[in-house]
């Protein structure tokens, strides 16, 4: 399928206005649920057996529910992510209500793949795909998937405050830094409710890492939700040289550095200028 073949499926005036009404001024929302609407409706008209295309629904829903989290991330506007949660919504119904013979389907792997994604994820309770399950509870599907669910869901992470363009120039800084002993991906380090392994870092530079993560915070790049420490989110992300580290190590080298801005007058001036770096880059 191409882009084009979208194109051919014209959204009604009706949920183009509900989008342009509550989500004006916000681009990359905007443009995420137009074509989310038009690819729906797309897979429905074009498949009398939906069942057939579950994997393409799957990819669609996955993909624009983890780049709309992210953009949203980047906004403060007050009830931003409910706003969006209820505009899915009117979607999903526009398209059912336009393809019956397949809503039922639709329905059912919407379902499906929200679980999923919450199972794999784990979002905070106020996050998007969160408040899409709660608007589930209506709907008849298996009470013990609900249960193991809400257990999944508690937790907590380090988010990206700013927007990707500023994680992107912050993972080529840091990927070219001698800190580490592997690649990473930075934003699998950010909103990652798993206890893995990120930072592979090596010990002589385990306190650089530490105060770019505490200069981080303090400059509003980054945070924990639900009011977790951030450095404690940080911490299961971290190894050096194989081994976990705890928050209060890694806060411990924060304080003895800025304790001691004249010994470690290089590391920080260093993190200062990534810091400098990433703030000259616009969202």
């Amino acid at each position: 399928m191409t882009k084009n073949k979208y194109k051919k499926e014209k959204l009604t005036p009706a949920i183009v206005t509900v989008i342009k009404q509550h989500v004006k001024g916000f681009h990359k929302i905007h443009s995420l649920l137009e074509k989310y609407t038009s690819e729906l409706q797309f897979l429905c008209s074009r498949n009398p057996q939906l069942e057939m295309n579950q994997k393409k629904v799957h990819k669609l829903v996955y993909n624009t529910f983890h780049h709309l989290s992210l953009d949203i991330a980047t906004h403060k506007k007050e009830n931003l992510t409910l706003i969006t949660c209820e505009l899915l919504f009117e979607i999903h119904q526009e398209v059912i209500n336009k393809h019956p013979k397949n809503g039922k389907v639709l329905e059912g792997i919407l379902i499906e793949m929200i679980i999923n994604y919450c199972s794999i994820m784990k979002p905070g309770e106020d996050e998007l795909v969160t408040l899409i399950f709660a608007k589930l509870q209506s709907y008849d599907f298996n009470v013990l998937k609900k249960k193991v669910l809400i257990k999944k869901l508690k937790g907590s992470c380090v988010k990206w405050l700013r927007g990707r363009n500023q994680s992107d120039e912050l993972e080529r800084i840091m990927l070219a830094l001698p800190w580490f002993s592997r690649d990473f991906v930075l934003m699998k380090f950010f909103n990652n409710k798993k206890e893995i392994a990120v930072f592979y870092c090596k010990e002589e530079y385990l306190g650089h890492l530490a105060l770019l993560l505490r200069f981080l915070k303090d400059g509003h790049y980054i945070s924990a939700d639900h009011g977790k420490g951030y450095m404690k989110m940080a911490a299961r992300h971290i190894r050096c040289d194989g081994k976990a580290v705890s928050a209060a190590q890694l806060n411990k080298l924060c304080t003895d550095n800025l304790a001691n801005p004249e010994k470690f007058e290089l590391i920080i001036s260093k993190v200062k200028s990534i810091i400098s770096d990433i703030g000259k880059i616009k969202n």
